[in-house]
């Protein structure tokens, strides 16, 4: 019996041992070096995103606007500017490296002088979570001047959508999108789950013979 014993402890080793563990994160733009706006990076904090993602100071937008607000974490906060200025653009995607956990964002609409600006605020925000294409869930709210954190689906999704109200032109602004990667087996974990049923097995086997 010892021999299956020592099979069953190598499996349970090697499977803990070999689990990427999960890691919580949260993404605010605040390394972007910028006194104004500029684009997003196609790479940036470990994710992929596409070309209509600008980025803008707290300063920039209180001065450019007429404002007295502050971001979530200072000095920046990303908006759906599209790819020419003023764009504002109905909908963009981020993409993750592996299935992720996104658990929340805090957003708000664009202001002028601390209200929604007429004509450019968007009303409203919808955050979509695809897994390849399969959509796994929507959420949505209605924007104010201030920012309030929308909770997002439970299910590990590859890319989110951002959505503003359908029409373009009108903007919003997102800060503190927080996430945790899904643990992942590696092949030593695989080897270790290999090993548990070998020694499960081993062990039937011998209870029948005995």
């Amino acid at each position: 019996m010892r021999p299956v014993r020592e099979i069953l402890l190598l499996g349970v080793m090697a499977v803990g041992l070999g689990t990427i563990p999960a890691f919580a994160g949260q993404i605010n733009f605040d390394s972007i070096s910028t006194s104004s706006w500029t684009m997003l990076p196609s790479n940036y904090d470990g994710f992929t995103w596409d070309s209509n993602w600008a980025v803008g100071s707290i300063s920039w937008y209180d001065s450019t606007y007429d404002n007295t607000k502050s971001f979530p974490s200072n000095p920046n906060a990303a908006f759906n500017n599209g790819t020419t200025e003023l764009g504002g653009v109905v909908q963009q995607d981020m993409f993750a490296p592996t299935p992720t956990v996104f658990t929340g964002a805090m957003f708000s609409t664009w202001d002028l002088f601390n209200l929604p600006y007429q004509g450019s605020a968007s009303s409203s925000i919808t955050v979509q979570g695809w897994n390849g294409s399969t959509l796994e869930w929507t959420r949505s709210e209605n924007l104010s001047s201030n920012f309030t954190n929308l909770t997002f689906g439970s299910q590990p999704v590859t890319e989110l959508a951002f959505l503003n109200d359908g029409t373009a032109g009108h903007y919003w602004l997102v800060d503190n999108i927080d996430y945790s990667t899904v643990p992942e087996p590696t092949g030593l974990a695989l080897f270790g789950a290999g090993l548990l049923v070998l020694g499960a097995a081993l062990a039937i086997r011998r209870r029948r013979s005995a």
